[in-house]
């Protein structure tokens, strides 16, 4: 469990709750989702999940903007906070 302020819980809540993968949890679980969430900062260029890795984190863009691209496609998502 991360400890967290009101408003970092507030703006995970808002976060999650439109994403397809955690619309129809119960409010209980979804704070339980939340508890185990903790910050990851990276510096600008640094790179967070590179195509074709095992994914085993969820995020969730509190500040800033990051784009997703795809080999031979470019940009194809580009995340403001918020996104997921």
């Amino acid at each position: 469990m991360h400890a967290k302020s009101d408003e970092t819980s507030d703006f995970l809540i808002g976060a999650l709750m439109k994403h397809y993968l955690f619309e129809s949890l119960s409010a209980e679980d979804l704070e339980k989702i939340i508890e185990c969430m903790r910050p990851l900062k990276v510096k600008n260029g640094e790179t967070i999940i590179k195509q074709g890795d095992t994914g085993d984190l969820f995020y969730c863009m509190e500040v800033g903007t990051a784009n997703a691209t795809v080999e031979g496609q470019g940009v194809v998502v580009s995340y403001q906070p918020g996104g997921c």
